[in-house]
């Protein structure tokens, strides 16, 4: 294949460069250094023993992982401003540890993940458990099939979507994404499938022929896997309602297409829950740190003061707070890139740069040469208005969430929210500029110059990354 074809090619482009950045930054970071990892890290290791659910205890949820790996004193070494491992990678990767000496471990925040968020690195985990059970090499085979299944799922995505591939690769490399599927992250199954799933949908949106069997099936996998992930993703589900009937062979086909759908991701979601009602969670994960944290009190807040409750998530997403100095600008740097502990960023030259890049993908015009029918750009239409509501909600929606698990009642402000939340969501931008591009859009001769755009740019803040995670660690 030319340089030519090469750089022509989205999914191909995506593929090289998240399998070279990805395998680099799954062994340069050192272990248990992405946000939340040594939990992430026991739940899988906990799923892979077959344990699909936490053992409750008091307010406690955990389950028993070897006692080598228990406590974060082992791996994070505390300063007055910063938490940071300084201790050899390579200590941990060549030690052998006793796995058969258990203790029980709480990672209540992690329990709560349904096991289909950890299948990627229960494998990874296991193969080196048999092989060489080191930490190291635990997290290094953790973090390799993660890396993995992430390359596959958004690489299937870029494939997939008929409109908007080069916006799907530029997602698939945002800084921040491409670290958490680096890393034992249970981010990293949120974002794939929530493109995969988007992309699928937009598709059914803008084809004029009767959908398949296929596509049914397909739907409802992707849906069941999507709703089992996190919570707020069932929201991603709410433009199947509105598919055009063109597409059903009558109405009541797509009642049926419509209910299927909401049916199976409702009961998977709620069935999940009632499977920890049942094993007595707690849900009041951070209560063991703040007291004054409490998910019944808080609930009771908001319906007692809608008001103040909507002025505090108003100010989370505009103005500065208490918790976050400038938290606007901070969800904006670390949607993009923010790694680590969320300790160090990127250049915010470099963070505009790459929101730049996403603009002029969202406004390129990948076949200018063939306009969209007017049944197609009718839909757009109606995808955009769906696609905006969903997009309001789910910010709604994501920032009660933490409201209510991570911040003390009444606050003013929302605490716990971090960018890395929203990726999934950058999607539903696609028809939006679909639908702008027919005032204003960004049109090249040749597919290729795109590709060499977004190698370059997407190239220099990945590059970027990796020399700040030197520069931080090492």
């Amino acid at each position: 294949m030319n340089s030519t074809r090469l750089f022509a090619n989205p999914r191909l482009i995506f593929t090289a460069i998240a399998a070279i950045v990805g395998l680099l930054m799954a062994f340069l970071l050192p272990v248990f250094m992405a946000p939340d990892e040594i939990g992430h890290f026991d739940r899988a290791y906990q799923v892979g023993e077959g344990q699909l659910l936490g053992r409750a205890e008091g307010i406690r949820t955990g389950g028993t992982i070897p006692q080598a790996i228990i406590g974060p004193d082992k791996f994070f070494t505390r300063t007055n401003d910063q938490d940071l491992a300084k201790k050899p990678y390579l200590k941990y990767l060549f030690k052998k540890i006793d796995t058969k000496s258990v203790k029980y471990t709480d990672f209540s925040s992690q329990a709560v993940y349904s096991p289909v968020n950890y299948i990627p690195q229960a494998i990874g985990i296991d193969i080196a458990r048999f092989v060489y059970p080191s930490i190291g090499t635990m997290v290094f085979l953790g973090r390799l099939c993660n890396l993995a299944t992430y390359i596959f799922l958004v690489g299937l995505a870029i494939r997939t979507v008929k409109k908007g591939k080069w916006v799907y690769v530029v997602i698939g490399l945002f800084p921040m994404a491409l670290h958490q599927a680096s890393s034992l992250s249970a981010d990293m199954m949120t974002i794939a499938l929530a493109l995969l799933w988007l992309a699928h949908l937009q598709n059914l949106f803008m084809q004029e022929t009767r959908i398949t069997r296929q596509q049914w099936i397909w739907s409802l996998v992707l849906i069941s896997c999507l709703a089992l992930t996190k919570q707020s993703n069932i929201l991603l589900a709410l433009p199947v309602l509105f598919l055009p009937v063109r597409i059903f062979k009558e109405s009541r086909d797509k009642l049926k297409y419509v209910l299927a759908v909401g049916v199976l991701s409702l009961f998977l979601l709620g069935g999940w829950y009632w499977l920890m009602h049942a094993a007595h969670y707690s849900f009041q994960t951070h209560a063991q740190v703040d007291p004054l944290v409490s998910q019944s009190l808080q609930m009771q807040y908001i319906l007692h003061h809608p008001l103040d409750y909507t002025v505090a998530l108003v100010r989370t997403y505009i103005h500065a707070g208490p918790h976050y100095p400038n938290i606007a600008d901070s969800l904006v740097v670390n949607t993009y890139g923010s790694f680590g502990f969320l300790l160090y960023s990127l250049p915010l030259v470099l963070t505009i740069a790459g929101y730049g890049l996403l603009l002029v993908t969202l406004l390129y015009k990948d076949d200018s040469k063939k306009k969209m029918s007017p049944i197609q750009l009718k839909t757009i239409r109606w995808l955009s208005l769906v696609n905006v509501i969903t997009l309001i909600l789910s910010l709604i929606v994501i920032a009660t969430l933490e409201y209510l698990t991570w911040t003390e009642v009444g606050d003013k402000q929302v605490n716990g929210l971090q960018g890395r939340y929203f990726i999934p969501l950058l999607p539903l931008l696609v028809p939006v500029f679909l639908l702008a591009q027919q005032k204003i859009s960004v049109t090249i001769s040749k597919p290729a110059m795109m590709g060499g755009i977004v190698t370059c740019v997407a190239g220099i803040n990945l590059v970027a990354m990796i020399a700040l995670t030197i520069k931080w660690y090492y």
